[in-house]
């Protein structure tokens, strides 16, 4: 399996166990996997590509769940009037 120039702060974000710390280590990582995607873009969708597509894909995927569920951020597309629903 390839690795990709993200991948370790991805894996930073994944593994810090301080939560103090945490917010900074999934914007670095989410700042690193956007500077790929721009870089990607730029070259093209070539096999190679579209193959680290699914990899980003998977990794925003597993901060959207570090955010939510450690972090305590609110799920993308939620109203005001659902979290009256869940308290």
């Amino acid at each position: 399996m390839p690795s990709y120039s993200w991948q370790s702060v991805f894996r930073q974000a994944q593994d810090e166990p301080d939560l103090a710390k945490l917010h900074d280590r999934v914007m670095e990582a989410e700042g690193a996997i956007f500077e790929r995607m721009q870089e990607l873009s730029s070259d093209g969708a070539g096999r190679a590509a579209r193959t680290e597509f699914r990899e980003i894909q998977s990794a925003l995927n597993d901060l959207l769940h570090i955010k939510s569920e450690r972090l305590n951020w609110p799920m993308p597309g939620l109203k005001e009037a659902d979290f009256d629903k869940t308290s």
